[in-house]
């Protein structure tokens, strides 16, 4: 297929309005010129059928950004529990993108003054922030409101805070971050919870301890995986310890969203301006590529994580709706392999399936 097929596929896959998002993309690239093509370069990976998976799963389709400053062309590290590994995979976010993601974004953008929406623009077109740019964007989204806007600097504070969203005569002030680094609790399981100073911590300076009448301050955080409980502890113990901050939503990539307060009423409210997801509306999937074997001496060498025994912030999710019923593959029912890379770094992947049919 051509990459003009594979994207008309994936977006009547999950959009009611496919040929029009094409061509807003389109639009997209032929204005801003970035240093990669989320169009011409689409790529897509095919699951073949495996037991209890007569269909395999859906494609993977991506474009690939040279010069992300991630991704499998680094020298991977002699110690596997160097934090550089964490820069050394493939996967969306790190050095591949989604069209899907990159659409609503540019969607999102529009919906603001151009100049307000030119940092966000320049940094769509810059390889080395486009995709944290992508997901930082799409916290403009998923709030019962039409009315959003920079949040910009405020009062006696340093550094400008993402969005400002007027909802239901609440004004939430978001500052949205991207942890990139939270592709490994996909494959590391309990023996890792995050890298760096924590969650909050890029966060804090933007906001005044006290907030204006009717505002809430709140961090939105865009994670690979689910949280799991001893991250959700982590993150308890960071939010009641900054009283500038009311609440974190985490939100996966595959939507799945959490709600963090510091009371159980702020958490209620948090979550009645949010929109429930929709399933559809994104892949279901995403792979990460990683060095397996490095993977598996971290998992001997490090100890597992356990949950420690602090207050609770206050806690609400939101599961998305419309789902797919698929019985979960088994362990390793599918690898890749790295067939060969191009000159820009872009890797070439081979599907390996755990069962050949004939």
């Amino acid at each position: 297929m051509t990459s003009e097929e594979l994207l008309l596929q994936l977006l009547r896959r999950h959009r009611s309005d496919p040929d029009a998002a094409a061509e807003r993309l389109r639009a997209w690239v032929e204005k801003n010129r970035p240093p990669f093509d989320p169009v011409g370069g689409l790529r897509q990976l095919v699951y073949p059928p495996q037991p209890r998976l007569p269909d395999g799963l859906p494609p993977f389709t991506y474009y690939f950004v040279p010069g992300s400053g991630q991704g499998s062309e680094r020298t991977i590290p002699s110690d596997p529990t160097c934090l550089s590994f964490l820069k050394d995979a493939d996967g969306i976010g790190l050095n591949l993108g989604c069209p899907l993601r990159l659409v609503r974004a540019i969607d999102a953008l529009a919906l603001i003054p151009e100049e307000e929406a030119a940092l966000s623009l320049a940094s769509l077109c810059d390889p080395r922030n486009h995709l944290a740019a992508v997901e930082e964007t799409l916290w403009m989204t998923g709030w019962r409101s039409g009315k959003i806007r920079r949040g910009g600097r405020l009062p006696g504070q340093s550094g400008d805070v993402d969005w400002r969203i007027e909802v239901e005569s609440v004004v939430v002030l978001l500052e949205a971050k991207f942890r990139r680094s939270d592709w490994a609790r996909l494959v590391d399981y309990d023996t890792f919870l995050k890298a760096g100073d924590g969650f909050l911590s890029k966060a804090l300076h933007k906001f005044p301890i006290e907030a204006a009448a009717g505002e809430l301050h709140v961090v939105g955080v865009t994670t690979f995986d689910a949280v799991s409980e001893t991250l959700l502890d982590s993150i308890s113990a960071e939010l009641l310890a900054a009283p500038q901050v009311h609440g974190i939503v985490i939100r996966s990539l595959l939507q799945m969203t959490h709600i963090l307060a510091r009371d159980e009423t702020v958490a209620e409210k948090v979550k009645s301006l949010l929109l429930v997801p929709d399933a559809r509306d994104l892949p279901d999937h995403y792979p990460v590529l990683f060095h397996i074997e490095q993977r598996d001496q971290r998992r001997v060498l490090r100890p597992p994580l356990v949950p420690g025994k602090g207050k609770p912030a206050a806690h609400r999710w939101i599961d998305p709706v419309n789902g797919r019923t698929i019985d979960l593959p088994e362990p390793a029912m599918y690898r890749m392999s790295l067939a060969s890379r191009a000159a820009n770094g872009e890797p070439t992947f081979t599907m390996i399936p755990k069962y050949l049919f004939v």
